[in-house]
């Protein structure tokens, strides 16, 4: 009995750090992103690079699966 209450509490934590270290990874993921967007921005004549809008634009889906990807997270670790 014991034993068991003591592998629940260690899978308990075990599973807060492996929350903890997704959930970094993703913030990291996410400020990545930000700061590309914002570089792409802030390029010098940007209205006649057209190529540039499309970079945006693939940021901007990348930035909406990791939000996607983070309330799944939120909603998985949550149930334990």
């Amino acid at each position: 009995m014991i034993l068991m209450k003591l592998g629940k509490r260690l899978w308990i934590w075990v599973s807060h750090v492996q929350f903890q270290s997704i959930q970094q990874g993703l913030e990291n993921h996410s400020r990545q992103l930000t700061t590309q967007y914002a570089a792409i921005c802030n390029i010098l004549d940007f209205s006649k690079k057209p190529h540039l809008q499309e970079a945006l634009k693939n940021i901007g889906i990348q930035q909406k699966k990791l939000r996607a990807d983070k309330e799944r997270l939120f909603m998985e670790y949550t149930k334990l």
